[in-house]
Parts: C-alpha cells; structure tokens; sequence
C-alpha cells in the first residue's frame, strides 16, 4: 500500500497527469488533457515499464505489486523522463490526431472494408514500443468492421513467426 500511496502522490505532482480516483491498493490509473498518453505508455515501454491502454477516457492504469517496492524511486525518475519526452514530442502527438482524424473521415466515405485492406501488412512497423498511433486509429474506428479487421491483422502480424 505504501508503493501505491507514493505512486499516487508522485503522479499528481506531475501537472500534465491526472489522477483516476484515490486508489488505495493495487490498480493506479491516470488521464492527461494535455498530453497524449498513449505516447507516454510508448516511452514507458521503453524504459521496461508495461502500462495497460484504455479507452474513453484515453487513459493508463498501471498494477502495484510487492516486487515494486524495490523500485519504486526508479519508476517515478522514470514517469518524469517520460512525461518530459512526450513534452518535447508535440509534433508526433498531431501526427498521430490528424491520423486519428483522416482514418474517422475516411471510414464515414469508403466502402466498409476499404480501410482494412490499406491497413494490411503495414501494421509490421508499429514495433512493441510504439503502439499510440495504432491506439488512436482504434478510437476513430470504434463500431467499424474495419477496425475488427486491421486489430485481427496486427494481431497475425505480431504473433506470426518471423523469416
């Protein structure tokens, strides 16, 4: 509890995060109107960290073991690096809304399907770490078959076997 209480305290010093209620256990989430947090979860992940990604509100949530007690110090550095890099990558960050925007407006004037097939064998460069992009294309595409398609197609592309 106290891992998760300093988590807590670490995240709202933080003025571009906002907390998700006052977790007391073991689940910590957070928000941020000002940063693009699936980013941020892509700088984590680089620093060996593994946020979970939710949607509406796009949002983060993060599970407190034991075992981060021993790095816990290690962790908060790391979130205020991270946050510090996200800062520094605005431009991304309207990358990755006008993409969310196009592929919204699009979807509304192609054929159902239409956007699956672009999509098709291009999801190989979203390595592990960089997943924001793939993020906002599935919020735009929410109650599409396309989107049922490209996630089935990242999907195979991930879990199949390399040459």
């Amino acid at each position: 509890m106290d891992v998760t209480i300093k988590m807590r305290e670490a995240i709202k010093q933080i003025p571009e995060l906002e907390l998700m209620g006052e977790p007391n256990m073991s689940i910590v989430a957070f928000k941020s109107g000002k940063l693009d947090v699936y980013i941020l979860a892509d700088e984590l992940n680089k620093k060996g960290w593994h946020f979970e990604r939710q949607q509406l509100p796009p949002s983060l949530h993060f599970t407190v073991n034991y075992i981060h007690k021993e790095v816990i110090d290690e962790f908060i550095a790391d979130l205020n690096s991270a946050v510090a890099d996200v800062r520094e990558k605005r431009m991304a960050q309207m990358g990755n809304k006008l993409q969310s925007a196009l592929v919204k407006g699009l979807s509304s004037v192609l054929p159902d399907g239409t956007l699956a097939k672009l999509q098709k064998n291009q999801t190989g460069a979203l390595e592990n770490e960089n997943k924001a992009a793939m993020y906002g294309m599935m919020g735009a595409l929410s109650g599409t078959s396309d989107l049922e398609n490209i996630v089935l197609d990242f999907m195979d592309n991930i879990y199949s076997p390399k040459p």
